[in-house]
């Protein structure tokens, strides 16, 4: 009888254990099926492009996979300070006031000249400066002896245009060639223009504009500061470019010093009507 009892306590124990099993699983359930039924709520969240994250995380993996070479990748450097003109003086040994003229020796035309490749590097116009004394032993092989020199720089540097051939001119009866104002003392200065009338020299009427422009605005800050210029049969070299003028900067009465100032003013000139025609 005992033993009886034993059992039915122990299957009590067990069935208790069982419903209360089975009331946890229910209850768990029930849970479930409560959160389940309840609609979501919505939780703000920042509004991610994740197009956007693929795209910069596919565009980063590709770079790593074809990023160039440091020689495929760098582009060639700009040419630096290439020069724009040329400036050279074929009367070479001309001479102002106070100075003799000595063959085969420069004379100061060439310091004008020196002063007028000056005057374009500060205002970025990079020049060649032929020094060379063209007008000797021969005088009269002085254009051809500054053409040879001329076309080895067109070979070396084809993209210049800009040429100027610096003279001085012989007195002219009745003709000042002094100027003065406030700034100081400069000799007149005129251009010469060479033609097709005895060579072939098809850009001549480029030069005729380049010099006319020039011209025109010196003259507009310094009234007669500039002689007419005129136009020649000669070529003059000047068909080595489409900016090629020949200057005579005033004449053997006139100083250096004088000779100097208008070619640096000459100089700054060049400079503001490239950049005007650039402009256009």
């Amino acid at each position: 009888m005992s033993r009886i009892r034993l059992d039915l306590g122990r299957r009590r124990v067990w069935t208790v254990l069982f419903l209360y099993t089975m009331f946890l699983l229910g209850f768990l359930w029930g849970a479930d099926s409560v959160d389940a039924a309840r609609p979501l709520s919505v939780v703000s969240v920042p509004d991610w492009d994740f197009s956007q994250d693929v795209a910069v995380s596919q565009q980063n993996s590709e770079s790593l996979l074809i990023l160039p070479s440091a020689k495929e990748e760098a582009e060639p450097a700009p040419a630096q300070n290439q020069p724009q003109a040329v400036i050279y003086c074929t009367h070479t040994s001309e001479e102002y006031s106070g100075q003799k003229r000595l063959n085969g020796t420069a004379g100061g035309v060439l310091a004008a000249a020196k002063s007028l490749a000056n005057s374009l590097e500060e205002e970025g116009i990079g020049c060649i400066l032929l020094e060379q004394v063209f007008d000797a032993p021969d005088w009269n092989n002085a254009y051809g002896n500054s053409l040879n020199a001329l076309e080895q720089v067109k070979k070396e540097h084809p993209d210049i245009e800009l040429f100027v051939d610096v003279h001085r001119d012989s007195p002219v009866e009745g003709l000042n060639t002094h100027y003065s104002d406030s700034s100081g003392d400069y000799a007149r200065m005129m251009l010469i223009i060479g033609s097709n009338d005895n060579l072939p020299h098809p850009d001549w009427q480029a030069n005729r504009d380049f010099a006319y422009a020039l011209e025109n605005r010196i003259n507009a800050d310094k009234p007669d500061l500039m002689r007419q210029a005129r136009i020649y049969s000669g070529r003059y070299n000047q068909h080595m470019g489409r900016q090629a003028i020949l200057v005579e900067i005033g004449s053997s009465e006139n100083t250096q010093a004088e000779a100097e100032n208008s070619a640096a003013y000459l100089g700054k000139n060049i400079a503001a009507v490239l950049r005007e025609q650039k402009a256009e």
